[in-house]
């Protein structure tokens, strides 16, 4: 393990987000297959899709009013997050480098992962905080997916981005190897979140490679590895992807598994408590948050598209796409019930955020116009969101992906 800690200043991050780091983060892409059960939950659908668009692509409320507020004179401000200095040096000045932030807590601490596409393309474990950048690498590749309000961070860690990877915790310093599923050996396995009573979840695979495909998602606490189990009626593999306060975790499980990674329509999306998994009801897609409030959020097939969506209480909202977009998935919800995630159009993706009774609404109008960053990125995806407002999203210029944080512009 290595650890520096670099002065960040507003230095960007540039380059190509690696495509082997959506096998890295453990994401299941697109929405599950279908299938329920005894079990299913999701009984009620509230569509925001069919809700009529006010100008300017705002919608409209519950009640179908108007929402306040104009675009263009949002409420929020941009951080760049700065780079790992020596990534800019050699032997890495003549490489693009990328830096993609994954999650951040209520202090506004940020992890994520940065790259510079050189050589074997070696990922380093990023933490930024106080404005400072510290660099955590525990192998070659080491990628940084959850942190809680106590500090501690969950990633993965192994030869490449998708090979030997091993799921870990790191606190005040050290790294610790958080195991197998006992089930399956588990020589694969990556941690994807952890709450603020230190439980961590995450998956692990025997062999990403063999036909079996055994990949299982698991709750790890005090010591010991829980294998969480399946749906029944799928392939027998499973992922999990948040944990609230309570212990509850959400994630997919797959029905049909065409390879490493679950595709669209192959997955179904469940919320585990009590020692049991639930079919949330969805007929396909995955589950990726929960709050205290036992709010869930992830994306599914709704109406024969895919859509982000609410689960709470039994109902599923079809949170919609921003004006033109033909599908969306939300990435996170904090405890007030806002949501953050992605709408894709031809044109391409565009982050949202989205409350109740103010829609959906695209975060590249949302930014202060004093801001001087104003203008200047294009906001394409939105990873994560805390208790305070403020959005972990990526933002492009020229071509270049920069990590971003932004925080919401405190009323006079």
């Amino acid at each position: 393990m290595e650890v520096q800690m670099t002065n960040a200043g507003l230095s960007a991050a540039a380059g190509v987000v690696a495509a082997a780091a959506i096998a890295l983060a453990g994401c299941i892409d697109g929405s599950g297959g279908g299938g329920g059960n005894g079990n299913s939950r999701g009984d009620d659908m509230i569509d925001e899709s069919d809700r009529a668009p006010l100008p300017d692509g705002d919608t409209a409320n519950g009640d179908g009013n108007d929402v306040g507020g104009s675009r263009g004179d949002g409420p929020f401000t941009i951080t760049v997050l700065g780079n790992l200095p020596f990534l800019s040096g050699p032997p890495f000045e003549d490489h693009p480098v990328t830096t993609h932030a994954t999650d951040i807590n209520n202090a506004g601490q940020v992890v994520g992962w940065s790259t510079s596409g050189w050589g074997q393309g070696d990922g380093h474990g990023v933490l930024w905080t106080d404005g400072n950048v510290l660099n955590i690498q525990h192998s070659q590749w080491t990628s940084l997916h959850g942190i809680n309000e106590q500090g501690q961070i969950v990633g993965s860690a192994g030869s490449s981005a998708t090979v030997s990877l091993k799921a870990f915790l790191w606190q005040h310093g050290s790294i610790m190897d958080i195991g197998d599923v006992p089930a399956y050996g588990g020589n694969v396995s990556s941690a994807l979140a952890i709450n603020s009573k230190s439980q961590v979840v995450g998956w692990a695979v025997d062999d990403p490679w063999a036909s079996s495909r055994s990949r299982r998602a698991f709750l790890w606490q005090n010591g010991h590895l829980v294998d969480l189990g399946s749906l029944p009626g799928g392939e027998d593999t499973s992922s999990a992807h948040a944990i609230n306060a309570q212990g509850q975790v959400v994630g997919a499980s797959s029905v049909a598994f065409p390879g490493f990674i679950p595709t669209a329509d192959a997955s179904r999306a469940f919320l585990w408590e009590n020692d049991e998994m639930i079919d949330l009801g969805l007929a396909t897609g995955h589950a990726v948050d929960i709050n205290d409030r036992g709010q869930i959020v992830g994306t599914g097939k709704l109406d024969g598209e895919q859509r982000a969506f609410l689960w709470r209480e039994g109902e599923v909202v079809n949170l919609g796409t921003l004006p033109g977009g033909h599908s969306s998935r939300a990435s996170a919800i904090n405890e007030a019930g806002q949501v953050v995630g992605v709408s894709e159009s031809e044109s391409g993706p565009r982050a949202f955020l989205w409350e109740q009774g103010g829609g959906m609404r695209d975060l590249n109008d949302l930014i202060h116009p004093g801001d001087p960053h104003h203008g200047a990125f294009v906001f394409e995806k939105a990873p994560a969101i805390n208790d305070q407002g403020q959005i972990v999203t990526v933002g492009r210029i020229d071509g270049d992906e920069h990590a971003l944080v932004l925080t919401p512009v405190e009323p006079d």
